[in-house]
């Protein structure tokens, strides 16, 4: 049986920490009809440039956001190339409902453009 790095929390929960920071500052959330994201990002055989979107919930106001990335990338990656290969895929999520959702996504642009080149051979273009 296969087992996840022993960073992948620490990964996870600073990058969940760091973007939220960035959409809060931004006015990310502004003239939305969702009140918050969740991003599920699910462990697979390929890496997606695009999430799959869900109906916003109308109780608690998510917006449900799936996204896969290739689970290879994790084997033997260290802290940093957790959270670079987390922070692509939430980037990528938060972008692509940013343009669904005319939210302010041009610090989240930055942050993309800035992420050290991936290792997969997954399509890594915004458009």
């Amino acid at each position: 049986m296969a087992r996840h790095p022993k960073a992948l929390m620490p990964a996870l929960a600073g990058v969940r920490t760091e973007l939220e920071r960035i959409l809060i500052q931004t006015n990310y959330f502004v003239d939305t009809p969702f009140s918050w994201i969740g991003i599920s990002i699910r462990f697979g055989m390929k890496t997606e440039a695009k999430p799959h979107f869900q109906h916003i919930d109308r109780k608690d106001g998510e917006l449900p956001l799936a996204i896969e990335i290739e689970t290879a990338q994790m084997i033997g990656a260290d802290l940093e190339q957790l959270k670079n290969l987390f922070r692509s895929a939430a980037l990528r999520a938060l972008i692509a409902a940013a343009e669904r959702y005319n939210c302010p996504d041009a610090r989240l642009r930055e942050m993309f453009a800035s992420l050290p080149t991936p290792q997969s051979s997954a399509e890594e273009d915004l458009d």
